[in-house]
């Protein structure tokens, strides 16, 4: 594949490769870029129904002040807002997203969450056959 040649270009590749992320993480399997994103009722780079307006930044330089106004701007106070910012001559897996510190807390906390909740799971799934093994045990003995 050809370089792109122009910054439109560039950022459209970054578009459909976090389109495709999202598509193949399972996270959201119809996101695609917005083709004219910011018009028009839907906002941000990438359509999607996870409640996040996603703003993908394919450039050498990175101007927050302007991209955090654009991504306020294009979330309309009612999604998430995440910025994907891609630095030049890295591979697209070595992007970076920026989220507010306490969507990046709560994220955090749903993670934690889930593991407690596979551990008390294991340690149900445990506690179960070992009470089925104490059983037959004594199914055992009294047979003996």
């Amino acid at each position: 594949m050809s370089s792109p040649k122009t910054s439109i270009e560039k950022g459209k590749l970054l578009e459909r490769f976090v389109a495709e992320l999202l598509r193949n993480s399972g996270l959201d399997p119809r996101a695609r870029r917005q083709v004219g994103s910011g018009n028009g009722l839907k906002k941000g780079d990438i359509d999607n129904n996870i409640g996040w307006c996603i703003e993908c930044k394919n450039t050498k330089t990175f101007n927050w002040k302007s991209t955090a106004e654009q991504v306020a701007r294009e979330s309309m106070n009612h999604q998430k807002e995440v910025i994907i910012w891609h630095p030049p001559n890295r591979p697209f897996d070595d992007s970076i997203a920026i989220i507010n510190v306490n969507e990046f807390i709560d994220l955090l906390v749903k993670v934690q969450n889930s593991r407690d909740k596979e551990d008390i799971l294991d340690k149900y799934q445990i506690k179960s056959h070992l009470e089925k093994a104490t059983y037959h045990l004594k199914q055992v003995y009294k047979d003996v």
